[in-house]
C-alpha cells in the first residue's frame, strides 16, 4: 500500500509540473480540456482565442441592445416612422381663433437626448385638413448690411436644431424686410430698429469692457445708466459727456448692432439656442381642435400635438 500512494504522488507532482509548462507557454488548460460544444442555440455569443499569455475570452462584436420597439400612434405603422421620431415636438401652440388669424404660432423643440444636430428645412406640419406647413430656410448668421444693401433678401441657410435648440414659428409677416433669423447675442438692439411682436431678448452684453475703468468718471456714470440693447442718441451723448472726451464717445457709439456684431461675433456664446421664424400666411389649422403631425423631408412621421 505504501509502494502504491508514493506511485499517485509521483503522478500528480509529474502532471502538475506538466501544466505548469504548458501555462508558462502561453498554452493554457483550456486547450488541454476540451469544452462541450454548445452549438448554434448557445446564448454566450462567439468567442475568438485570447492573446498569448492571457486567459480571458473576447467576444467578437457587442452584444445587442435589446431596445424596444417604438410604438407607432394610431393612423401609422412602424414603417412610417422618422429616425427622428420623439426626438423633435411640438410645443406653445397658439392656434388659430377664426379663420384667417394672424396671431397662430408654434414652436419645435429638438430634445436634448438627439445624438447630433438635425436640420428641419423641408420638414412639414399638418393638421387633419388638407394643407399645412412647410418649413422654410432662415438666416443662421445675421448681419445688418444683408437688410440694409438687399431688402429682397430671405435668408437662404438651412435651419439646423443642435440638441435642446428650439424654432418659433409665427403665421405673420417678419417686420425686417421678410427676414427669418436664428438669435444672437446682439440681436436685442434690432428691436429698436423694428418692431418685432413679441421683442427680441434683450440680453446684449453690457455696455461695459475690463478698459472702461480708465474712463472718466462721467464717462462711466453714463456707461452703467444705458439700458441693455439700446444706442443712445447723439443728443443723449452730447448731454452726458464733455465734448473732449473723444474715447469715451468712441466707445458709445460703438454700442450698436454692427458694432455688437464686430466685437462679440466670435465669442463661443455668441448664437442664441433659438430661431425666430416668419411663415407670411396663416396657419391652416382647426380653429377649435385639431390633431398638429410633424412629417419630415422623406414625408415620415415625427411627432404629435393634440388640441
Amino acid at each position: 500500500m505504501k509502494k502504491i500512494g508514493l506511485i499517485f504522488i509521483f503522478f500528480f507532482v509529474a502532471f502538475g509540473a506538466y501544466l505548469a509548462i504548458r501555462s508558462f507557454r502561453g498554452e493554457g488548460v483550456l486547450k488541454f480540456i476540451r469544452l462541450p460544444n454548445l452549438g448554434a442555440s448557445t446564448t454566450l455569443g462567439q468567442y475568438v482565442e485570447a492573446p498569448k499569455g492571457s486567459h480571458v475570452l473576447y467576444p467578437k462584436t457587442e452584444p445587442a441592445m435589446n431596445r424596444p420597439a417604438a410604438t407607432p400612434p394610431q393612423g401609422f405603422v412602424g414603417a412610417q416612422l422618422s429616425p427622428y421620431y420623439k426626438r423633435v415636438y411640438l410645443s406653445a401652440v397658439s392656434h388659430p381663433y377664426y379663420a384667417n388669424d394672424p396671431r397662430g404660432q408654434f414652436t419645435l423643440y429638438a430634445d436634448a437626448s438627439l445624438p447630433n444636430s438635425v436640420d428641419i428645412t423641408g420638414w412639414s406640419v399638418k393638421g387633419n385638413g388638407a394643407y399645412g406647413v412647410s418649413i422654410p430656410t432662415a438666416v443662421a448668421d445675421f448681419r445688418k448690411l444683408l437688410i440694409m444693401y438687399t431688402p429682397s433678401f430671405r435668408g437662404t441657410d438651412d435651419i439646423v436644431l443642435r440638441p435642446g435648440d428650439s424654432v418659433t414659428f409665427y403665421s405673420g409677416q417678419s417686420p425686417m424686410n421678410g427676414v427669418s433669423l436664428r438669435l444672437n447675442k446682439c440681436t436685442g438692439y434690432l428691436n429698436e430698429s423694428y418692431a418685432f411682436s413679441p421683442t427680441l431678448p434683450n440680453e446684449c452684453p453690457r455696455a461695459e469692457s475690463p478698459r472702461t475703468v480708465y474712463f472718466t468718471g462721467k464717462c462711466q456714470d453714463y456707461l452703467r445708466s444705458i439700458n441693455t440693447c439700446h444706442a443712445p442718441s447723439q443728443d443723449s451723448i452730447n448731454n452726458a459727456l464733455d465734448a473732449n472726451d473723444v474715447e469715451c464717445r468712441a466707445f458709445v457709439g460703438r454700442l450698436t448692432y454692427d458694432g455688437c456684431y464686430a466685437d462679440h461675433r466670435n465669442d463661443v456664446d455668441f448664437f442664441s439656442r433659438e430661431w425666430r421664424v416668419w411663415l407670411n400666411q396663416y396657419l391652416p389649422f382647426d380653429v377649435l381642435h385639431d390633431r398638429l403631425v410633424i412629417y419630415d423631408r422623406q414625408g415620415l412621421m415625427v411627432n404629435e400635438y393634440v388640441y
